[in-house]
């Protein structure tokens, strides 16, 4: 039963082909058109072709100078704030330099400074403390 199956198929399979290729060479001796309509046709055709690149063209260049007017306002936005702002204000400034230690300064009195506290003095000593008893 399979093997019949498999041979039908097989022959459409074979034959539509055939069936195609023959009724292709049908008309190949009659023209489909004359002389005067492929002109015609031909004519149009180049009119739409004409026609769609025109469009491309078209749609070409207003994208072009869409993206060109956007450079040249940047451009310009950046020549003016320089010329009113002088350089780029949010530019991130440097860290200053560190300055130099000043020299020291000597002072006038060249009187000597006696210590506070002697060497056998404390605090509890010298500030007497009130502790009740």
């Amino acid at each position: 039963m399979g093997n019949k199956i498999f041979k039908v198929l097989l022959s459409l399979i074979l034959f539509i082909p055939l069936i195609i290729l023959w009724s292709s060479f049908q008309f190949i001796d009659e023209p489909r058109f004359s002389v005067e309509e492929m002109k015609e046709i031909n004519q149009e055709v180049s009119l739409r072709i004409e026609a769609f690149v025109n469009k491309e063209k078209k749609k070409c260049e207003e994208e072009l100078m869409d993206l060109v007017d956007s450079k040249v306002d940047s451009i310009l936005m950046f020549d003016a704030q320089r010329l009113l702002f002088g350089e780029d204000t949010f530019k991130i400034k440097t860290k200053p330099i560190k300055p130099k230690f000043p020299d020291l300064i000597q002072p006038e009195d060249d009187t000597p400074l006696a210590p506070l506290i002697k060497d056998n003095e404390t605090i509890e000593n010298i500030i007497p403390t009130s502790q009740p008893k």
